[in-house]
């Protein structure tokens, strides 16, 4: 019963997050793509272009009071690309293709959840919305040795650890899920 209503308490924050920022972008002119940041709740967001390859072409910060941020698309070749708007909570992702017509923005709007992490001197809280997807939580030293590993089989993620043993420095939690990895860096 108490998963039950975590996920259900869990469910409610993240939908709310969601709804209350989904960005936008639109297509303005033959190849132009015009991103909204005022949108986010967000005191910055980022923004980047990938190509089919995987290869970042543009990777920049935006802060949130600009009304829009246009990106010439003119010197790219025809092609599939993606479009990803991320801030610390989420990421957003859709896909367009380039060809000799201009810019087409595909109809769906992935988002992806990123790890909340918080620390003390003697606990860690790890928050990850997974969608349901398999995931794995490690805590690494400022080597990057494995300190401790964990796998999880569930749709939400909320993890307190007792770090109250590990020595002073510097750590890492490495989040991962569906293929994606998330670090945050946290000192004991």
């Amino acid at each position: 019963m108490k998963t039950r209503i975590l996920f259900f308490i869990l469910a409610l924050v993240f939908s709310n997050v969601t709804f209350a920022g989904i960005p936008s972008a639109v297509v303005e002119g033959p190849r132009t793509i015009v991103v909204k940041p005022r949108e986010w709740k967000a005191a910055r967001i980022y923004v980047e272009i990938i190509n089919e390859e995987g290869e970042t072409l543009v990777s920049q910060p935006v802060r949130t009071i600009e009304k829009s941020r246009k990106y010439n698309l003119k010197n790219l070749p025809a092609g599939n690309y993606v479009l990803r708007m991320s801030d610390d909570l989420k990421v957003f992702s859709r896909n367009f293709t380039l060809d000799a017509d201009g810019v087409t923005l595909s109809g769906d709007l992935t988002v992806e959840y990123k790890p909340v992490v918080k620390s003390t001197d003697t606990y860690l809280d790890v928050n990850f919305f997974t969608q349901g997807k398999p995931a794995t939580i490690s805590i690494l030293d400022h080597e990057n040795n494995v300190v401790y590993r964990e796998s999880f089989e569930r749709p939400a993620i909320h993890k307190r650890f007792d770090i109250s043993r590990f020595g002073r420095g510097n750590y890492s939690v490495l989040c991962e899920s569906a293929g994606k990895s998330y670090i945050n860096g946290f000192a004991k």
